[in-house]
C-alpha cells in the first residue's frame, strides 16, 4: 500500500487591520517627536485651558470686589486739595515723604467715596459679591479695599520719592500696582478665604484689568483737564 499523502492546508496571509497599522504609525511618530516639541504642545494646551478658565470666570464678581479701590483711587483727582499729608516735611534722605499731590482731603474723600460705592455695589449685587461671605464681612471687605487703595497710593508716592522720581513723572509699576495690591492685602486680612476664592488666575486678571482701567481713566482725566499728565 502506498503511504497516505497528507495535504497541508494553506491560509491566505493575514493583513494587519488599518486600525493596527495606524496605531503602530502613531507610536512610531510619537517616538520620533522631539522632547522640546512635546513640551511645547503641553505648554500650549495648558495655556488654552487657563484661557478657557479665565473666560468662564465671573468678571462682574471680580470688578465688584475691587470696585471700592478703583473709586477711592480716582476720587482725589476731583476732590483733592487742602493741606498736604506730609506737611512739607522731608524723610531722612532729604526728599519729601509724599509730595504736593497727596492731601488729607484727597485721602479722606477717597476712602469715603470708595466705601459708599462699595456699599451700593453690595446692595445691588449681593448675590454676586462673594456669596459665601456674610453681609458684615462684605462691609469689612469694602472698607479694607477703599482704605487699602489710598494707603497703597501713599506707598507708591513714598517709593517714587525714594527712587528720585519727581512728582508727576511716570512710573509704570509704582503708579498702577501699589493701590490695588495693598487693597487686596487688607481685604485678605479681613477675609482670609479671599485668596482661595480668587485663585492666582483671578488675582492675575484683576491686575491686568487694573492696568487697563487705570490707563483709560488717567487718559480721560487728562483730556478733561483734571490731571496735568495722562498717567
Amino acid at each position: 500500500m502506498s503511504p497516505e499523502t497528507r495535504t497541508i492546508p494553506t491560509h491566505p496571509p493575514v493583513k494587519p487591520s488599518p486600525e493596527l497599522a495606524t496605531s503602530s504609525m502613531n507610536r512610531s511618530a510619537s517616538a520620533k517627536t522631539p522632547i522640546s516639541e512635546t513640551r511645547g504642545r503641553e505648554s500650549f494646551m495648558l495655556f488654552i485651558s487657563r484661557w478657557r478658565f479665565i473666560k468662564s470666570m465671573d468678571i462682574l464678581a471680580l470688578l465688584l470686589l475691587v470696585f471700592p479701590a478703583y473709586v477711592a483711587n480716582s476720587v482725589p483727582v476731583v476732590f483733592g486739595g487742602g493741606p498736604r499729608i506730609d506737611g512739607g516735611r522731608k524723610f531722612v534722605d532729604g526728599r519729601r515723604w509724599f509730595g504736593d499731590g497727596k492731601t488729607i482731603q484727597g485721602f479722606l474723600s477717597g476712602v469715603a467715596f470708595g466705601i459708599a460705592a462699595g456699599v451700593v455695589a453690595v446692595l445691588l449685587f449681593n448675590g454676586r459679591y462673594l456669596p459665601d461671605a456674610s453681609f458684615a464681612t462684605k462691609m469689612w471687605l469694602v472698607g479694607a479695599m477703599a482704605f487699602g487703595a489710598m494707603a497703597g497710593d501713599l506707598l507708591g508716592s513714598f517709593l517714587k520719592r525714594r527712587l528720585g522720581i519727581k512728582d508727576g513723572e511716570a512710573s509704570f509699576v509704582i503708579d498702577q500696582m501699589p493701590f490695588i495690591l495693598v487693597g487686596l492685602l487688607l481685604a485678605w486680612l479681613a477675609y482670609p478665604p479671599l485668596f482661595a476664592a480668587l485663585g492666582w488666575d483671578g488675582i492675575a486678571l484683576v491686575l491686568v484689568l487694573t492696568i487697563l482701567l487705570h490707563y483709560l481713566f488717567n487718559l480721560l482725566a487728562h483730556r478733561l483737564r483734571l490731571k496735568k499728565v495722562p498717567w
